[in-house]
């Protein structure tokens, strides 16, 4: 595979991490939104405890989203730094060689 390939598919599939995390953020907020009342759940809500369950599974819901998409960020940043580091090293590479072996006609 050449180098540059690789470095495009980096890229890439940092892109779509990154795309997700954006998803995930958005579902967290969502998610985050969906409020009740207790007397617009049921006259038993708070009786029953179905109140807190309830809000307590909203707050989860969105903590775990949000984990998902610091997460996934994470992974599309960790993406980029590798494609940087390659791209570093080719470089150094390349100066470091540079003019030590010359093919001859």
């Amino acid at each position: 595979m050449d180098l540059t390939i690789a470095l495009e598919a980096l890229d890439e599939d940092a892109g779509q991490w990154h795309a997700l995390s954006g998803v995930l953020g958005t579902s967290a907020t969502a998610a985050a939104g969906l409020t009740a009342s207790d007397t617009a759940m049921s006259w038993a809500a708070l009786q029953t405890g179905l109140y807190d369950t309830y809000t307590n599974g909203v707050t989860r819901i969105a903590e775990l989203l949000n984990q998902g998409r610091d997460e996934t960020d994470l992974i599309g940043d960790t993406l980029t730094q590798v494609r940087e580091a390659y791209l570093a090293s080719e470089e150094r590479a390349r100066s470091t060689f540079s003019g030590m072996w010359t093919p001859r006609e």
